[in-house]
């Protein structure tokens, strides 16, 4: 079985066409040198996707408030858990602590 595309979700061109979209499109894995086929649009890079689950209450904590911080920068990147997920985008490869705090429940700290 073969689900339908959305319109517009693929388009063929020739490598002049890309001229149009020229920064805006990226390809897989540039560092292999290989003359790539295909580019994509709106890669959404590397995130952390998840859920903050409550065992005793079998519930998702709906509204946990989600900080990662970088341990080599400081920096820091916050997120709101909304409809049981969580995606903070926009990290990079290192080590990160992730705070956790949500009303009723002292605030958590572990490093990934």
């Amino acid at each position: 079985m073969c689900g339908r595309l959305p319109d517009g979700a693929l388009k063929f061109l020739d490598e002049s066409g890309l001229a149009g979209v020229q920064g805006k499109v990226e390809v897989l894995h540039p560092e292999y040198g290989t003359r790539p086929r295909v580019h994509y649009l709106n890669i959404p890079g590397q995130f952390i996707a998840g859920t903050v689950y409550d065992p005793i209450e079998q519930d998702i904590l709906e509204g946990a408030v989600c900080t990662l911080i970088d341990q080599g920068s400081g920096r820091a990147s916050s997120s709101r858990q909304m409809a049981g997920r969580l995606l903070v985008q926009g990290s990079r490869p290192g080590v990160f602590d992730l705070r956790i705090e949500a009303g009723g429940f002292e605030p958590s700290v572990s490093s990934l």
